[in-house]
């Protein structure tokens, strides 16, 4: 049995295909594409269309080399999908193209990437970890989601000097 994931974040969409055998779960395939779906979002509240565009047609190549290694697909959105006021038009719009895109929550985000880590072998019996995730327009810190990220970051500071200096 083979499942992809297709993690639709801020930034970029990255693909995980797994296989599962007697010892548990094997990546077999992984790709990531740079769509900065978020960018922007904090300050105007939508998605941009450029970035939608660019979203949507590497989820689509994403799900069509995950369905051509015949695995079962799931695609989730993180915070620029909680975000953006026109969200409906972009999952309409993933739908319309047979590539159908779910949101998680704050919560739901930290619950699966703390299972991630928690059910990797080479995690197992350690105490006290500290699980940190940064993404474009949030970041999970031991069971917390905030709104903060990178493209965040980036369009507080950097986008408001023309010259790219931190004021």
């Amino acid at each position: 049995m083979r499942r992809a994931v297709i993690d639709v974040g801020s930034n970029s969409v990255t693909t995980t295909v797994a296989e599962r055998d007697r010892d548990g779960w094997r990546d077999c395939h992984g790709s990531a594409a740079v769509t900065r779906l978020g960018d922007g979002t904090s300050a105007t509240g939508l998605l941009a269309e450029a970035n939608i565009q660019s979203t949507l047609d590497a989820i689509r190549a994403a799900w069509t080399d995950a369905e051509a290694q015949g695995a079962e697909i799931v695609a989730v959105g993180t915070a620029a999908l909680r975000m953006g006021s026109n969200r409906e038009d972009f999952l309409r719009r993933a739908a319309r193209q047979g590539t159908r895109v779910s949101i998680l929550s704050g919560e739901e985000e930290v619950r699966l990437g703390e299972r991630a880590i928690l059910d990797d072998p080479t995690f197992a019996g350690r105490e006290n970890l500290t699980i940190l995730d940064i993404g474009g327009q949030s970041t999970e810190l031991n069971g917390r989601s905030m709104p903060i990220g990178t493209l965040k970051i980036r369009s507080l500071l950097l986008d408001q000097d023309p010259n790219g200096r931190v004021p």
